[in-house]
């Protein structure tokens, strides 16, 4: 037990609530919403073994006011083929640890109501763009 509270004060440390993946019961709310999740979810990042190929939050507006629940990723490869659907978790929050082509399509559904993005990324990490007033939002 005594070294269960050094871990969870390295985790602290880190930026991290817990220390198991977002969607687990346990993780706790607000981790990191709108933060740039492959500053840490890289091989040799704070995030240790969470390896993403790619991550973001989902808002209910642009200025984040808060996560969007339930919201499906869809990521296509440039020919509009689909190659993933990742469902945004409590926090708002998606990733994934599969491949992802470059560049690459995305649009948000919820429901009947779909939204693509006007331009083709190539940069995974979507916090690096999708910044304070500009996060991603549904609807």
């Amino acid at each position: 037990m005594k070294r269960a509270l050094p871990m969870a004060l390295v985790m602290m440390i880190a930026g991290c609530i817990g220390g198991t993946p977002e969607g687990d019961e346990g993780y706790g709310p607000g981790h990191n919403q709108g933060a740039d999740c492959l500053s840490c979810h890289v091989p040799g990042g704070q995030a240790g073994s969470f390896i993403w190929t790619m991550a973001g939050t989902i808002f209910t507006d642009a200025a984040g006011s808060a996560p969007q629940e339930s919201v499906s990723v869809l990521i296509s490869d440039d020919s509009g083929t689909l190659n993933q659907s990742l469902i945004t978790d409590y926090n708002g929050n998606f990733w994934t640890q599969e491949p992802v082509p470059s560049p690459y399509a995305i649009a948000l559904a919820m429901g009947p109501d779909t939204v693509a993005m006007s331009s083709h990324p190539t940069n995974p990490s979507c916090a690096s763009c999708h910044t304070a007033g500009n996060y991603i939002h549904f609807p």
